[in-house]
Parts: C-alpha cells; sequence; structure tokens
C-alpha cells in the first residue's frame, strides 16, 4: 500500500498547521506581556505545548491506524505519546532565554515540541507493535523519515537510512526536530509498502560524491554548498501564519436538533452496507437551488456506487457558482477521503460542497465538521451511506484554525482519559453548521 503523495501533503499540512499556531500563540502572549515574567512565559508555553502537542499526537494516532487498516493488518488502537512535561517545557524555554530574547526563536522552541509529541507517537507505535506481533510477522512495521519541501542536509541524512524497525538503542522518543521543518515519519507493515515519491536510495546517492569520511562532515558539506547557492535568495517563506478568520454570526434556525442529528447520524453501527439501485439517493439544501441539489444528488449517487464496489471513501466537490461537478476522486482509504483538499487549495476564491460516501450507516464525523470549518470555501458537506441514508450540514462561515478534538476535549472525555468523538460532534455542530440535514432515502428492503 503506496500512500499518495496528495494525501501525505495533506497530513503534513494539518501537522504543521498545529505547529505554526503553537508558535503564533506565543509569540502573541509574549509581544504582549514581555519578557519580565519568565515563570509566566513557562507557565504559557506549557499551556500551548499541551494543547497543540495532544492535537500533533492525535493526528499521527490516526495516520499509524489509517495505514494499518489500509495494509489489511491487525494493530492495537494506536496509543499517544506524552507531550513535554511542565520541567522539559522550562527547560527548553529558559534555555533559549540564556541565549536571546528573540521571540520567534522561543516560538520556534515550543512548536518543535508540539512536532515532537507527534513524531514520538509514531516511534512509540511502532515499537509497541514490533515488540507485540514483529517475532511473528515478516517485516513488523517499520518507520522512515520522509523529507518534504526545502530539505535541510540533516534530514536528507535521515531519510537515506530508510525504512527502519526501531530508533538506535530501542528509545521511544524522536532522533531529531528542529524549527522551520515539515518532514516526518512515516510507517509501512511490509516491504511493499511506502510513501510515494520516496526513495531512500535516492538520499544515499545524494551524499555519495559530498566530500567527508563520516556523516557528520558530509552534512557540514552539504550545508556548504546549499548556502553557496542559496546566499543571494531571499528565503520565501515555508508556510504563511493560518490566518485569524472573522467570525460571522450565529447559528441559524435549524431543520432538526443537534443533539437528535447527532444521534441518529452517529450510531457506531460499523456494520458494512452496499449500493442500492432502489435507493432515492437524494440531497435537499433549502440554501441551493433546485439545480445544485439535483447536481449534488446525482453525486451521492455515484460515491455511493463506486465506494460500495471497491470498499473505499470516494469524494465529489460541486462548484456552486458555476453549478457543475468540478471534482471525483477517492484516497483509496476505507475510512477517510481527502483527495479534494487539493482542488480546494488550488481554488480559494470559489464555493464548494463536498459531497462523500461512508461504507457504514455513521453519520457526520467530527473530521468531517473540521473540514468544512477550516476550509473557508467549503460552503457543505454530504456523508452518504452506501445504502442511501444521507446526512447533510452547512456551513455557518464560522472558522477555526484548532483541531476540533482538542477545541472540544472537555466534553469528550471518557472516564478513562480518552476522547469520544461522538460527544464532541453537538458542541462542534453548534459552532460551526447553518444547518443539519438528513435524508433517508433507502429502500423498503434496507430500511
Amino acid at each position: 500500500m503506496i500512500i499518495p503523495k496528495k494525501d501525505w501533503l495533506s497530513y503534513i499540512n494539518r501537522l504543521s498547521k498545529l505547529n505554526s499556531e503553537a508558535a503564533n500563540a506565543v509569540k502573541q502572549y509574549v509581544e504582549a506581556g514581555g519578557w519580565s515574567e519568565i515563570d509566566d512565559i513557562v507557565a504559557y508555553a506549557y499551556g500551548v505545548e499541551k494543547y497543540y502537542g495532544e492535537g500533533a499526537a492525535a493526528l499521527a494516532a490516526e495516520m499509524f491506524d489509517a495505514v494499518a487498516e489500509a495494509s489489511g493488518v491487525y494493530a492495537e488502537p494506536a496509543i499517544m505519546a506524552e507531550t513535554a512535561s511542565y520541567g522539559d517545557v522550562a527547560k527548553t524555554v529558559k534555555g533559549v532565554l540564556k541565549t536571546s530574547q528573540n521571540v520567534n526563536e522561543l516560538a520556534g522552541a515550543v512548536s518543535r515540541l508540539v512536532k515532537k509529541a507527534g513524531a514520538d507517537t509514531t516511534v512509540q507505535n511502532v515499537n509497541r507493535y514490533n515488540r507485540k506481533y514483529g517475532k511473528k510477522r515478516h517485516t513488523g512495521a517499520q518507520f522512515a523519515w520522509v523529507p518534504v519541501g526545502d530539505t535541510c542536509p540533516f534530514c536528507l541524512m535521515l531519510a537515506s537510512n530508510g525504512w527502519q524497525n526501531q530508533t538506535r538503542g530501542g528509545e521511544n522518543h524522536a532522533e531529531h526536530i528542529h524549527s522551520n521543518c515539515d518532514c516526518n515519519y512515516s510507517v509501512r507493515f511490509d516491504d511493499h509498502s511506502g510513501v510515494a515519491g520516496y526513495d531512500p536510495e535516492q538520499y544515499q546517492e545524494m551524499f555519495a560524491d559530498v566530500e567527508g569520511r563520516t556523516w557528520d562532515e558530509k552534512v557540514n558539506a552539504m550545508r556548504r554548498q546549499q548556502y553557496e547557492q542559496n546566499k543571494d535568495k531571499i528565503n520565501a517563506q515555508k508556510r504563511a501564519a493560518y490566518a485569524e478568520r472573522t467570525e460571522k454570526g450565529v447559528s441559524k434556525a435549524k431543520s432538526m436538533s443537534y443533539n437528535t442529528f447527532v444521534g441518529a447520524a452517529n450510531t457506531g453501527n460499523s456494520q458494512i452496507v452496499k449500493f442500492d439501485e432502489n435507493a432515492n439517493y437524494q440531497v435537499r439544501f433549502p440554501q441551493y437551488s433546485e439545480e445544485i441539489n439535483g447536481l449534488l444528488s446525482n453525486a451521492s449517487r455515484r460515491v455511493a456506487e463506486a465506494g460500495s464496489a471497491s470498499g473505499y471513501e470516494y469524494a465529489a466537490l460541486i462548484d456552486l457558482e458555476n453549478e457543475k461537478e468540478v471534482h471525483f476522486d477517492t484516497s483509496e482509504l476505507p475510512n477517510s477521503v481527502n483527495s479534494y483538499y487539493q482542488y480546494l487549495e488550488d481554488n480559494p476564491g470559489g464555493k464548494f460542497a463536498m459531497v462523500h460516501n461512508h461504507n457504514t450507516e455513521d453519520g457526520i464525523s467530527l473530521p468531517d465538521i473540521q473540514d468544512m470549518a477550516m476550509w473557508e470555501n467549503l460552503d457543505s458537506i454530504t456523508a452518504v451511506s452506501n445504502n442511501g441514508l444521507i446526512r447533510s450540514v452547512h456551513s455557518n462561515g464560522r472558522q477555526t484554525g484548532e483541531y476540533l478534538f482538542i477545541e472540544f476535549e472537555n466534553v469528550g472525555r471518557r472516564e478513562d482519559g480518552t476522547l469520544d468523538e461522538i460527544k464532541m460532534i453537538p458542541h462542534a455542530l453548534k459552532k460551526y453548521a447553518d444547518g443539519v440535514y438528513e435524508y433517508d432515502g433507502r429502500s423498503k428492503k434496507n430500511s
């Protein structure tokens, strides 16, 4: 199973946004209050690191589970790594302040801790899997450092190590995390899987002709080469800060209560359902014209039929301004689809409605609401169970840069400390949705 490049970049972009939000939060706090109270800065940095670090760990755990499932491998649900302790955060903050009062350096140091929580999650779950299953299975789980973007020589050296079963000495922590870097760990469960475009031999060849006897000497030599090539260029920012969005009013009247909608839409029913040619795959948004609703209905039937045949989730995008379907694709995963992200990113000035299928009767998920709240040009999301049970949500225009599992964790904690998505969904809908709608188009034999 090869992770498509666009899916990998989508995952990396979400991690990067968490890192950026953490750095911006620290920067704004310090710029507002000055440097006088170091203990206050430490306390605030600890809160930020824990808040966003848990988000990074949650994303990495979700990726581990998704790759295992797509690979046909049984693995116990991934466990999120612990975020940095208060003492570690204090050591990091005070270490920066000993040599500099550059707020960007301080913000970068905290964002590194956030990124580390995600990377540690991958490493720890690989080690955990191999301790339990490694001797019973030929390959076991492996991880590799996958470069992204303008990559530094040290990351290229790590990438040249290829797929590994454990870190040096079997430690449970990532070996290398630095600022302004989107490289990260990926995981695989067999020798034929990986990430599209990642080729460790390519990076080994890059170092073959670089002067130096040791890796340290080669890395430093390559750094000098890169400096010579780029010293006259202005380094472009890798990522613009995630823009603060102006909240646009409050929710209007709903077609049904949020709690009723969630209770009906998220049954926890994991039974696979199939496409039914006798079902009525109808989408009806009161906000849209008959033409748009017709396009959405046609798309709902298509994604259900394609998903039922392949076992994957499919997504279609309807251009609301030009009244036409502009995207139809799959990420080749059974429980998620993000193939449409690239189109949204390439067309920021448009307005789109997304339709995707679910292979079970579970309805709108928290990641669905996250996508609607994250993309300013995504006006609505419809989840179509393959058998014709349809749930839709319409955006109220409110945007967020926060990861919703973190934003609503205070209402979604179980007694054992784990997060319950179902408890969070009503709160997310109240904040980010302008309408929630359900249509049961199942034929009598399936209703």
